[in-house]
């Protein structure tokens, strides 16, 4: 099997492919992928991107470019396909970034202002434009406008307010989009919700409002418990008949939560529209796998979540307490469906993870991206963006 593995990659790159410039883009960097016994498994691609400081995002753009987030230099960087480096922005406190259809990139970073003669460093939603008239990219980007903490929603500012973080930001396909907030405020009754919320951006950056979330029991607006990340179904490749639905994939860190990973259903009516859990996202048939996102504490810190926009329909998890990345399709069963001329049609386990350096394990993988049939891991303990395909993307 691993033979078979090695020839056909070999012939893989011998196929030139063209990036989002045009350009073609050499793959002779890459070394031969380490193969698997299994019917279907995640096969290391190496070299892995390597030499960042502290990293915290990965991004797949919409132009077909990956953007990695290293907080420690305070850098968002572009990278094509076969790893080259295209460009470099600094920007202060970036943590997160995320491309819209529309090729901006939305960034979370910090923001340092005076305000009534006090200076506080504020959480901020950076609008960055990469195209400048004929020219495009990070090395010619420009800040187009920020959406800075709490001056979305009430014109007063005070200390606590600078421990609000923005811990992830979703975007859906007509270019709003969903920012998960972090704080320790969470009273009902204040302006704006409880500050652990999911709060809901126009693509011209106007807040439109937080998620409230009906439920059997009613409708709670401080329905998330530290939520920690959000994967919408609005991903990677561009494309016209991109998922235009305001589902997201919620990851959250409450202790006291048996279920910290939950699909959350936009449903619009003529009536109006509301957000609801989708439970059957959190059911089990073990006939098919044997195992789901649905059990129980199977999660710890679910600090990365994205699902696949190419049709494949998968769902990658990262737990940073479990230094583990986890798969699961979109009816929360783990696994992915058998090669034809399998013996069993139960899904097949391709999660992989432990602590550890080597190539299937991690030390606090902090994010996900998928970009043409390629897993990106931020593995931040090991200072490296691990890459993956799945073995049968090889035949």
């Amino acid at each position: 099997m691993k033979l078979k593995f090695y020839i056909l990659w070999f012939s893989l790159g011998l196929v030139a492919c063209k990036g989002f410039t045009g350009e073609k883009t050499d793959l002779s960097f890459i070394e031969q992928p380490v193969g698997a016994n299994e019917l279907v498994a995640l096969i290391p691609i190496q070299p892995p991107l390597s030499g960042f400081m502290t990293l915290s995002d990965v991004c797949a753009g919409f132009d077909e470019l990956l953007y990695v987030v290293d907080a420690g230099n305070e850098e968002i960087k572009s990278f094509d396909e076969s790893g080259r480096l295209l460009g470099t922005l600094k920007l202060r406190g970036v943590t997160q970034v995320v491309q819209t259809r529309n090729l901006d990139l939305l960034a979370a970073g910090r923001l340092d202002t005076f305000i009534n003669g006090s200076l506080y460093s504020l959480p901020t939603i950076y609008r960055i434009r990469l195209i400048n008239g004929s020219l495009y990219g990070l090395a010619h980007a420009i800040i187009q406008n920020k959406v800075i903490h709490p001056l979305y929603f009430r014109t007063s500012v005070s200390a606590t307010d600078t421990a609000v973080s923005f811990q992830d930001i979703g975007v859906l396909a007509d270019n709003s989009y969903y920012v998960v907030r972090n704080g320790n405020n969470n009273a009902i009754s204040q302006i704006g919700g409880p500050e652990d919320n999911i709060l809901k951006f126009s693509g011209a950056d106007v807040f439109l409002s937080p998620v409230n979330v009906q439920t059997q029991a009613g409708l709670y607006a401080d329905y998330f418990r530290r939520p920690l990340s959000l994967a919408t179904r609005a991903q990677p490749p561009q494309s016209p008949v991109i998922n235009a639905s305001g589902d997201f994939i919620v990851g959250m860190a409450d202790p006291s939560a048996a279920f910290k990973l939950q699909y959350i259903r936009y449903i619009s009516t003529n009536d109006g529209a509301s957000y609801e859990v989708q439970t059957s996202f959190l059911t089990a048939d073990y006939s098919k796998a044997d195992g789901a996102a649905g059990q129980p504490n199977r999660f710890s810190r679910p600090v990365a979540v994205t699902i696949t926009g190419d049709g494949s329909n998968l769902v990658f998890v990262a737990d940073q307490d479990k230094d583990s990345v986890y798969q699961f399709l979109l009816n929360g069963l783990e696994g992915v469906t058998p090669p034809p001329g399998a013996e069993s049609n139960r899904y097949v386990k391709i999660s992989v993870g432990g602590t550890g350096s080597g190539l299937t394990q991690f030390r606090q993988p902090s994010a996900l991206a998928w970009l043409n049939k390629t897993l990106y891991v931020a593995d931040v303990g090991n200072g490296r963006v691990c890459r993956y395909k799945l073995s049968t993307d090889f035949r």
